[in-house]
């Protein structure tokens, strides 16, 4: 939290070269969202609400519909997304796992 009472002889003074000319530096988009979605609004019933509960009863209300894209999104945010297998090998063939071997130093004793 910033000094309530800072000292005079720190502050910036006006007319000189500023502290920080490139001023504030923007949010990442995830924290702009999560601020977004976390205000309330009044719906239409008059009742508050978190947008976020909003989207989410939007989104599956359209999966309930049919939508196979909300669906997917819906289930990805429940259970996780699948599980995609990964080839590591070399068309097919396994890779033998690297050893690591540590060795101490003594020229440092």
């Amino acid at each position: 939290m910033a000094n309530p009472n800072p000292n005079q002889s720190t502050r910036w003074k006006k007319g000189s070269k500023s502290p920080n000319p490139k001023g504030r530096p923007e949010q990442p988009w995830k924290a702009v969202f999560r601020k977004e979605v976390e205000k309330l609004i009044v719906t239409k019933s008059g009742k508050k609400e978190q947008i976020k509960h909003l989207i989410a009863k939007a989104q599956i209300a359209e999966a309930l519909k049919g939508n196979t894209y909300a669906f997917n999104a819906v289930a990805d945010r429940m259970e996780g997304r699948p599980v995609q297998p990964t080839d590591l090998t070399s068309q097919g063939e396994k890779i033998e796992p690297i050893q690591v071997i540590i060795v101490e130093d003594k020229h440092d004793e």
